[in-house]
Parts: C-alpha cells; sequence; structure tokens
C-alpha cells in the first residue's frame, strides 16, 4: 500500500546522494526559470547532498533548512516501512 512512496523517498535520496555538486545542472525550479533572484527551495538539493556526505557546514551554508528536511524524510521513510511490515 506504501510501497510506491517508499520507493520515491528511497531513489530521490540516492539520486541526491549521488549527484555531483561541482557541476552547473539544469534548474527544475519555476522561480529560477522565471527568472526571480530569490527561491525558498533553491539548495535544498546540494544541502542534502553535502548532509548524506557528511558535510554539515556546507549543508547549512547551502540551505539552512537541508538537516531538518534530511530528518524529515528519513521518519517518513520509517513509519512507512514499519506501517508496511506490521500490516
Amino acid at each position: 500500500m506504501y510501497g510506491l512512496e517508499i520507493i520515491f523517498f528511497a531513489v530521490a535520496l540516492i539520486a541526491l546522494y549521488c549527484m555531483d555538486t561541482s557541476k552547473n545542472h539544469v534548474s527544475l525550479c519555476p522561480f529560477a526559470n522565471f527568472g526571480f533572484k530569490f527561491c525558498p527551495g533553491c539548495g535544498l538539493g546540494h544541502s542534502l547532498n553535502y548532509l548524506m556526505h557528511f558535510q554539515a557546514l556546507k549543508s547549512w551554508r547551502a540551505h539552512p533548512l537541508g538537516i531538518f528536511t534530511f530528518f524529515v524524510i528519513i521518519y517518513r521513510l520509517c513509519t512507512l516501512i514499519i506501517k508496511t511490515i506490521t500490516t
């Protein structure tokens, strides 16, 4: 029942872990694509990547909410896995 969401979050974390942060990338951010300078989510992917590579300071500098987001995703994954196992 929760399998699709588990797969989505797991694949997203794996993709973020494997992301090369040293290269320029194409942004999917609608704010950046429309020319806005500020976007509340920009840098979040880099922040998660740095955190998963144990670079907490770089993670904080990329986006201050990255650490919080990481733990929310991990919490959600764990609760979904537990629900799947117990039902």
